[in-house]
């Protein structure tokens, strides 16, 4: 007389402990093919989310993980896709131009040029691997800032008599404002010197013929306020918020910035970044684009 609701007590909680083993194995089950599809360099694989348990937290907490490794995973692809790109370009003038002397398709007397423009390409290869090499320092923390009192104002005299010969090719007019004669500030000035290179090489690249470079330094409170201006085509909305990415390159056609790595800005934002600075861009697209950035007053 009791074996009935017994059996049907006993079958009620089998059923009941099977649903319950399938909710919770399911999904770790498919938590675990996702790993493995991970393990294989396969990122798009995700858990599908039901209800608001542990388990379903444990699947939103894989899948934000999963986004993640994705995330990083397309970054470095792009990286090493870029990075290929920038290396094999100058590597295949080299090799053309090398083979072109030695087998005599060149002429002897345009071989003067060519290795001109060898050696520009080797150049560019040298400061590839440069800029390259201090990414992976700034990444890993290996950087380090040797902080010291300079004269920002004669780092930038220097810098623009070293750019003197590019600025008489293009006819571009130099304005320099110094609100004093010394300006000393409190900062690491090899650092210092390679955010003001790339930001006046910049402006030197994308001014247009017969136009102008502004160069600001004043003084606000505490601080030391440097902005460099140059006229040109200026900077799109659409490549704003990507100027400061790594190989980002707002000529798309590789052509007024053919020489270029896109890795300049990337440095200069990193370097400020570590001396707890940030640099800001100001651009109107056929007029002008604008760098702003400031350090401590020594």
């Amino acid at each position: 007389m009791f074996l009935l609701p017994m059996f049907l007590v006993t079958l009620v909680s089998l059923i009941f402990s099977y649903i319950l083993s399938r909710k919770i194995t399911k999904p770790i089950k498919a938590i675990g093919d996702a790993a493995k599809a991970f393990s294989k360099g396969e990122f798009k694989e995700r858990v599908k989310v039901s209800g608001r348990d542990e388990i379903s937290k444990l699947s939103e907490t894989f899948n934000k993980m999963a986004d993640d490794l994705e995330k990083i995973e397309n970054l470095r692809r792009s990286f090493v896709a870029n990075v290929s790109h920038e290396l094999r370009t100058p590597m295949t003038t080299i090799i053309g131009f090398i083979d072109g002397i030695l087998d005599g398709t060149i002429p002897e007397d345009t071989h003067k040029d060519y290795l001109s423009i060898v050696l520009s390409e080797s150049k560019r290869l040298s400061r590839l691997v440069s800029d390259l090499l201090d990414i992976v320092r700034m990444e890993e923390d290996e950087f380090k800032l040797d902080v010291s009192e300079f004269d920002i104002n004669e780092m930038i005299r220097r810098l623009i008599i070293g750019f003197e010969r590019r600025i008489e090719e293009k006819n571009i007019s130099v304005n320099v404002n110094f609100s004093s004669h010394v300006c000393e500030v409190f900062a690491d000035s090899d650092g210092i010197s390679r955010v003001l290179t790339n930001l006046i090489d910049n402006a030197i690249k994308f001014t247009n013929d017969n136009g102008s470079i502004d160069i600001n330094i004043k003084l606000a409170k505490s601080d030391v306020v440097v902005t460099i201006r140059n006229s040109g085509d200026g900077i799109l909305d659409i490549d704003r918020k990507h100027i400061f990415d790594r190989f980002y390159k707002a000529d798309k056609s590789r052509g007024i910035n053919r020489d270029g790595t896109g890795l300049g800005l990337y440095i200069v934002k990193n370097i400020l970044y570590m001396h707890g600075r940030d640099i800001a861009m100001n651009s109107v697209a056929g007029e002008f684009t604008e760098f702003t950035f400031t350090l401590s007053i020594a």
